[in-house]
C-alpha cells in the first residue's frame, strides 16, 4: 500500500501545476478595417435587397390569390347555370321529343277544296273581240243582266 502512496504522493505534497504568464498576449494591429466594413455594408445592402424583393413577391401573391378566387366563382356561376338550364330541358324533353316527333312524322294537313259546293261558273258564251260583237240596246241589257261586268 505504500507503493501506491508513492506513486500518487503523500496527502501533505501538493503538486502545483505551472503558471500561465500574467501578461496578456501581444495585440497585433490590423492596421485598416475598411475591409470588414465594406463586407459587413454590402452584407445589409443585399438583405435589403432580398427583403424589398420578398416583399414584392408577396404582393404579387396575394393578387393572383385574388384573381385566381374570382374566376374560380365565375366557373361555379356558369356550371350552375349550365345546369339550371339542363334540368329545365330535362323537365320539358318529353313534350319537346313529343312535338318534335309529330311534326317530323306527321306533315300538317293540307285543306281541300270540298266537291260539294261548286263556285259560281259564267255562261260558256265564247268572248268576241269588241269590233264584232254585236252592239244596240238589248245586247247591252243582257250583258248587264247576265254577267258580271269585268274589273
Amino acid at each position: 500500500m505504500s507503493k501506491g502512496r508513492d506513486q500518487r504522493g503523500s496527502a501533505g505534497d501538493q503538486i502545483n501545476p505551472p503558471r500561465f504568464p500574467d501578461t496578456p498576449p501581444p495585440i497585433v494591429p490590423s492596421g485598416d478595417y475598411s475591409y470588414t466594413l465594406e463586407i459587413v455594408m454590402n452584407m445589409q445592402l443585399s438583405l435589403g435587397k432580398l427583403t424589398e424583393a420578398v416583399e414584392g413577391l408577396k404582393a404579387k401573391q396575394s393578387d393572383q390569390t385574388k384573381k385566381l378566387d374570382r374566376l374560380s366563382h365565375q366557373v361555379y356561376a356558369g356550371i350552375a347555370i349550365l345546369v339550371a338550364i339542363g334540368a329545365v330541358l330535362t323537365f320539358f324533353a318529353k313534350g319537346i321529343n313529343d312535338v318534335i316527333v309529330h311534326q317530323l312524322l306527321n306533315p300538317p294537313p293540307q285543306q281541300q277544296v270540298s266537291p260539294a259546293s261548286p263556285p259560281p261558273q259564267a255562261s260558256p258564251v265564247p268572248q268576241q273581240p269588241a269590233s264584232q260583237q254585236p252592239s244596240g240596246p238589248a245586247v247591252r241589257r243582257s250583258r248587264r243582266r247576265g254577267r258580271p261586268k269585268a274589273p
